[in-house]
């Protein structure tokens, strides 16, 4: 495997791209796409049973409705005690028959007026009709169908569906069709007889209606069939009289359902009726169904070819404009290795293939400025050397001279100028610190006050200070000539303009384990925003009144890194917040007191 991969990263740029597109692109896609047709095909087959199925199932509600209307009807004809007294009294004269009979076809015709899909409703006795609405017939004819008058008997007032047919002795009223009838004995309710039966008939075209569409092709077949197998219903009128398929009833066992036959080649859906255990079946050619699969993998086999055809013009493309010049940039590269810095410039495109040739150069150009400019380092940090030993030096007769002219002062009585005095010659020796960056916040407390004797000197009473450190920490060593900059600072460029003088408070604290210095003032005050803008870039700030702030930032930066934080907060005529966080040192113990 490491050998394959060595291989792999060892080819050239336009093998490996090749390869990536044979692996990564036409490999995968040829595979995707036989997933396409496996897996996908036949979950979309599924899916696609499933809305057939659901589309058909709509109509369930509405047949179920119709039937159990019917059920409800045949209930009400026999328990009607007009019913009763109608067959009670039937072939005697009298107002009871009478009257029976036109209260009971009052009662009929108003079902039939209210119910489009009724054909017609008989109540008759030994195939002799007593009462009949809708459609009359000259007698019932329920002994010419084999086995029905005795499936009646047999169920004691129980209902029985009839499967569809044309009804002889025709005599009057609409068209003669096709009717599905539900008939039942009507029993005595006093007593336990038979007294005669009932038909209610509905047209077949109308239930045929319920569970079809006008959408369905002609090679589609939509039918009914009861629990003897027997058709009750169909859309092809063909299949009236005749019964379903074996193969087709053995397996609509269940609520509902969805299973192909002959080699898959016609899909069989189908949901059962549980008032009467009707199954509602659509068959339809399997083709149709899975015409869209066929639509799909034509789509998928020309977004294949002309991903491979786009696929070889990137290609083509790719080697062109941008292997080709990235090969060229690559040997140009290698010649700088033998200090040869002349690139010529292969590409004059604005592209990331022109940019990165063009950046090249460029970058080129500045190692060898570079180059020269390290090298010039080198001789001015050698004279930086020299000057900073000059400098340890030179400060020796600084105190010396600065001490002289402080005895002086005070043979002559000019205690003020000499406390000045010492207090500039405490000022240098804190700057200088023997060459020392590091300091305690006791000794930049000390240099601050330094500092403030010779401010009071020239603003007297006009700004007024506050000092507030905490004890505990004035032994930790941290950079030195952060916190007296800062103040002057305030004084400078916060309240030197001012008119009236102002105030600084200075507070020097532990914050979260670290040092924190916060200096405030309430005097002029400045554009954060800008101030702010000018701290965070690198370019030096040729702006004097804040170069101050930026020095103190970098020399924190240099030291600390990125573990420090400076906050400049200014308001205009408000004032100004400085808020300096560094770590704390080591704090210094009595020995290294001592030793200095």
């Amino acid at each position: 495997m490491r050998k394959i991969v060595r291989r792999f990263k060892d080819m050239s740029i336009n093998k490996k791209l090749y390869f990536t597109i044979l692996c990564c692109l036409i490999f995968p896609l040829i595979i995707v796409f036989c997933f396409m047709n496996g897996v996908i095909g036949k979950e979309f087959r599924e899916s696609q049973q499933d809305k057939e199925l659901e589309i058909l199932k709509q109509s369930k509600p509405v047949v179920e409705n119709v039937l159990n209307d019917i059920e409800m009807i045949s209930r009400d004809i026999l328990g009607n005690d007009y019913t009763q007294t109608l067959l009670e009294y039937y072939g005697q004269t009298g107002e009871y028959e009478e009257n029976a009979r036109v209260q009971l076809d009052f009662y009929l015709r108003n079902l039939m007026s209210s119910r489009e899909y009724l054909s017609s409703v008989s109540v008759y006795k030994d195939e002799n009709i007593l009462l009949q609405c809708g459609n009359y017939f000259e007698k019932e004819s329920t002994a010419e169908v084999s086995g029905l008058k005795e499936k009646i008997n047999l169920e004691n007032g129980g209902a029985v569906w009839e499967p569809a047919r044309i009804l002889p002795y025709y005599v009057a009223g609409n068209e003669n069709e096709y009717v599905v009838s539900l008939q039942r004995n009507i029993n005595n309710m006093y007593k336990p007889e038979t007294m005669g039966t009932e038909r209610i008939s509905i047209k077949e075209e109308y239930l045929c209606s319920l569970y079809t569409t006008n959408e369905i092709s002609e090679n589609t077949r939509m039918y009914i069939f009861d629990l003897e197998r027997n058709i009750v219903s169909a859309n092809d009128k063909r299949m009236l009289g005749t019964q379903a398929e074996e193969l087709v009833t053995e397996k609509t066992t269940k609520e509902e359902g969805v299973f192909r036959t002959d080699h898959g080649e016609r899909v069989i859906l189908y949901y059962t009726i549980p008032l009467n255990g009707w199954v509602v079946v659509k068959e339809m050619p399997a083709k149709e169904m899975d015409s869209q699969i066929l639509l799909i993998n034509i789509i998928i086999w020309i977004c294949l070819g002309l991903i491979l055809f786009f696929g070889l013009a990137f290609s083509l493309i790719q080697k062109r404009e941008i292997m080709n010049p990235i090969m060229k940039l690559s040997r140009a590269a290698g010649k700088v290795g033998e200090n040869n810095f002349k690139i010529a410039l292969y590409t004059t495109n604005n592209d990331e293939v022109g940019m990165l040739n063009q950046s090249m150069i460029s970058m080129i150009e500045k190692i060898s400025e570079l180059i020269e400019t390290v090298y010039k380092s080198r001789i001015q940090m050698q004279e930086a050397e020299i000057l900073s030993l000059q400098s340890q030096i030179n400060p020796h007769f600084l105190y010396n001279t600065l001490d002289t002219l402080r005895w002086i002062s005070l043979e002559h009585g000019e205690r003020e100028i000499a406390e000045q005095i010492e207090a500039l010659s405490n000022l240098f020796r804190h700057v200088l610190n023997s060459g020392n960056e590091m300091t305690t916040i006791q000794a930049e407390l000390d240099h601050l006050q330094n500092y403030l004797v010779i401010q009071y000197s020239r603003f007297g009473n006009k700004i007024r200070t506050s000092i507030s450190a905490d004890e505990r920490i004035k032994s930790c060593r941290v950079v030195k000539l952060v916190l007296q900059p800062l103040v002057e600072n305030a004084f400078v460029h916060g309240l030197e303009k001012k008119v009236g003088g102002g105030k600084i408070r200075v507070t020097v604290d532990e914050w979260e384990g670290k040092i924190r210095y916060i200096v405030e003032d309430n005097g002029m005050g400045t554009d954060e925003t800008e101030v702010n803008t000018l701290l965070e870039t690198d370019e030096n700030i040729s702006d004097q009144n804040f170069s101050a702030l930026k020095n103190i930032k970098n020399r924190l930066r240099l030291k600390y890194g990125d573990n420090y934080s400076l906050y400049f907060e200014s308001k205009i005529g408000i004032g100004t917040r400085v808020t300096v966080i560094i770590p704390c040192g080591e704090e210094e113990n009595d020995e290294d007191t001592n030793s200095r």
